[in-house]
């Protein structure tokens, strides 16, 4: 599963995170099942990756230094992630997820409680 430094770099993200917590709340609500959350967070995490490595690779292309090694890690990050399957948000398991995102949104889970 995802680990908190996923989270740390989701709040950093300004699309990303805001996504993924409307959909969370929208399954909270039962305005949506967990498999349509799954699909659409997965779908969504895919296409941001390839966003952000296409950008990276523009920023170096076109010779922006600085901003090239400013997106390497969150790059190396993503791929990182991806190798090991761990950004897919499974059906099964969204509701242990559900706990965590409340957790997260509270800042509960940073403070040790």
């Amino acid at each position: 599963m995802v680990d908190r430094r996923h989270y740390v770099l989701e709040a950093l993200h300004p699309r990303g995170g805001g996504f993924k917590i409307m959909c969370f709340l929208d399954l909270e609500t039962d305005y949506i099942n967990p498999y349509e959350l799954a699909t659409k967070i997965n779908n969504i995490a895919l296409l941001e990756f390839i966003t952000q490595g296409v950008l990276c690779i523009l920023h170096l292309i076109t010779r922006h230094w600085v901003m090239f090694f400013l997106c390497l890690p969150y790059l190396y990050y993503n791929v990182n992630l991806y190798l090991h399957r761990r950004h897919l948000v499974y059906a099964t398991e969204v509701f242990s997820e559900l706990s965590k995102e409340k957790k997260q949104r509270d800042g509960l889970e940073y403070r040790g409680r």
